[in-house]
């Protein structure tokens, strides 16, 4: 069974810094991935990442064992001609590759304690680790499992307690070499390259003859769910019905026909006639109850009634009556998304014959929401321009139409080239508070434009004007954090979006979704800064239909630049520590900077608790953050610290600090 690794991994400040807001939400983070890697060092717990990353798996097993302790399985085993000694172990939040965070990592530039464990590409190597958790919050980390990746644990633990698992073996040694050294052992069996050319053969053969695929929730074309083919979009907005030769309107594949709404015409109508009454000139015949004015005549079986001769009376028709409004002719219906395949000369990766490369999708693009809309209003999305595509791709949208270099709005699927421009339009909704979604899809990419409708009267999700203050002499290449606005003006939830960048929520992680917030929630913003010099990126973040943009500058070439490290700090406490002082130091990091420095720490943002802070400096580049607060508390406040230099050059770095005291007393 897995092999156990005494050792203590290293929390990382990311890692801290995660826990300590989970902890702040009343939520907890997952540990789903552990990696492997050569790196050989000491680590010192800003990390946020492995040195030289050779391998991630998912957890295999594990939870609890203690209060503050985690035993974590997992399997691996390297590519063929790959094997590796490891020097170093990662456990991420999430997969390191879509932006998981480093919680804690193990190494040793000791080479007594190297390697920690020789990974093979011959076979499976199982792992079992202890994680101590004492420095973070109760609770905060917990273990997601893989289930795949646990049953393949479990297939293994009982294969090595077999008592015999290779029983063939003692007498087939040189057979197995045999076997293993051959291109195709078994001949009367199909290998997994031939059943997966079958397939796509089989696929091939199926929708290029007309088939149609359907999918339901999957946004995605075919050409990247199947590995083939050109594909369009069918049926959008229509139901299917059978051919039937003998019947016109079902004659021609292809053919549409159907109303969502109709207006009958007098034709449709059933037959009937209207008519009053109107007295003549005979005195002594009255209206009345009896109908005195009317005779009724036999006309072999039938009956009509007509005016009496001797009454001079006259019948005429009444007015028109009814709006003449469209009835809805819509049978039961449910969405999904039907394709055709065009072409299958588009062969992806997953397999067999054909030649053509895989669908070039465009250059990402998206629509800002339309927010406060009016029920039932027509709305047009902002314009984009294609690029990116290889050639000519399809277009297809659901909910909505869309319009090409300004063109009549259409639904019907269609082609779009480089150069072209794009606009959405759709029908808001005609309920208040109601977002509805129109979903376009060009060569395979896709995207969401969604259309708010305003508030009921009395409901007020119209914030009042919040912004960010743009920072400027920037690192390159870095996530950089506005400070944090504090929403108000409404008294129901709001709905909250990103362009450029990506948002957080009362210190929870940042996020490019649309969101909701209310009133009193803090929101930060988080843009990627420019890898060129004196280079400006900006996010805008919308909320309710009020927009604040966030923009930061780089720093020119060569000239002064510092950064904080680590950024943001964490100051905690736990219920080992006792009454005391607790101190996290920043360090500051100048680049093409001349001595002596001086610096200065202002408070930018108090969200509570900064008066139990005290900042002091040890050196113009080494700040100190220390607290001795207790009870229950999780506050964070922003702070500016700007340094200069003797050539009269400075710059000004925003940090937030979170401090945090668990349970002492």
């Amino acid at each position: 069974m897995p092999q156990s690794l005494p050792f203590a991994p290293k929390i990382t400040q990311a890692g801290l810094n995660a826990a300590v807001s989970a902890a702040g939400l009343q939520v907890s983070v997952q540990v789903t991935h552990i990696a492997l890697g050569t790196g050989q060092y000491n680590p010192v717990g800003t990390e946020t990442a492995l040195q030289d990353r050779r391998i991630v798996s998912p957890i295999a097993g594990g939870g609890e064992i203690a209060p503050t302790q985690l035993r974590l399985h997992a399997a691996f085993q390297a590519n063929p001609g790959q094997s590796f000694a490891c020097g170093e172990v990662g456990f991420y939040l999430g997969h390191p590759d879509s932006g998981g965070t480093l919680l804690a990592v193990y190494s040793s530039a000791d080479p007594a304690l190297q390697p920690v464990v020789y990974v093979s590409d011959q076979f499976l190597v199982t792992t079992s680790y202890t994680l101590g958790l004492s420095a973070l919050p109760s609770g905060s980390v917990t273990v997601l499992v893989d289930q795949n990746a646990q049953a393949i644990l479990l297939l293994i633990g009982n294969h090595e307690q077999a008592d015999d698992p290779h029983g063939d073996r003692a007498f087939a040694v040189m057979a197995d070499r045999l076997h293993t050294a051959a291109d195709h052992p078994h001949q009367q069996y199909l290998r997994s390259t031939d059943l997966e050319a079958i397939a796509i053969y089989t696929l091939k053969k199926e929708y290029s003859g007309g088939g149609v695929y359907t999918t339901y929730d999957d946004t995605r074309s075919p050409a990247e769910i199947l590995g083939f083919g050109t594909w369009v979009m069918v049926g959008v907005g229509r139901v299917f019905v059978g051919q039937d030769p003998a019947n016109v309107a079902f004659a021609t594949i292809g053919q549409q026909g159907g109303e969502e709404t109709h207006t009958l015409t007098a034709e449709e109508t059933p037959a009937h006639t209207h008519f009053t009454l109107n007295a003549g000139t005979d005195s002594s015949i009255a209206v009345s109850a009896a109908n005195t004015m009317v005779q009724r005549v036999d006309t072999g079986g039938a009956y009509s009634y007509e005016a009496r001769a001797n009454d001079g009376a006259t019948i005429s028709r009444s007015s028109s009556v009814g709006g003449g409004a469209a009835h809805n002719n819509l049978q039961p219906y449910e969405v999904v998304r039907k394709w055709r395949c065009t072409s299958v000369s588009n062969v992806g990766g997953g397999g067999g014959g054909g030649g053509g490369g895989a669908v070039v999708p465009p250059a990402a693009f998206s629509f800002s929401p339309a927010y406060n809309q009016a029920l039932g209003a027509t709305v047009t999305s902002n314009t984009v321009v294609i690029s990116g595509l290889a050639a000519p791709g399809a277009i297809s949208i659901i909910g909505g139409s869309y319009s090409v270099n300004g063109g009549a709005p259409t639904a019907v699927s269609g082609s779009i080239a480089n150069g072209d421009t794009l606009a959405l339009v759709a029908t808001a909704s005609g309920t208040y508070s109601t977002t509805t979604s129109v979903s376009v899809t060009v060569n395979g990419y896709s995207t969401t434009w969604q259309i708010a409708t305003q508030s009921a009267p009395g409901v007020d999700t119209v914030p009042n004007a919040f912004s960010f203050s743009s920072q400027s002499g920037v690192s390159r290449n870095a996530a950089i954090t506005s400070a944090s606005q504090n929403i108000s003006g409404i008294n129901a939830a709001t709905p909250i979006s990103v362009s450029g960048g990506s948002y957080s929520v009362n210190g929870g992680p940042f996020t490019s979704s649309v969101g909701t917030v209310v009133a009193g929630d803090f929101v930060r913003a988080q843009v990627q800064s420019a890898s060129g010099g004196l280079v400006s990126t900006s996010a805008t973040v919308t909320i309710g239909g009020v927009s604040a943009t966030f923009t930061v500058t780089t720093s020119s070439s060569g000239s002064f630049s510092a950064t904080a490290s680590p950024n943001p700090v964490s100051v905690n406490r736990d219920t080992s520590t006792g009454p005391g002082s607790i101190v996290s130091s920043v360090t500051l990091n100048v680049v093409n900077g001349t001595a002596p420095y001086t610096t200065t720490v202002t408070l930018l943002e108090d969200r509570g608790g900064a008066d139990l802070i005290t900042v002091s400096q040890t050196s113009p580049t080494l700040i100190r953050f220390s607290s001795s607060g207790n009870g229950n508390l999780t506050r964070e406040g922003t702070y500016q610290i700007t340094i200069s230099d003797s050539a009269g050059n400075s710059m000004a770095i925003s940090v937030p600090v979170y401090h945090t005291y668990f349970n002492y007393q």
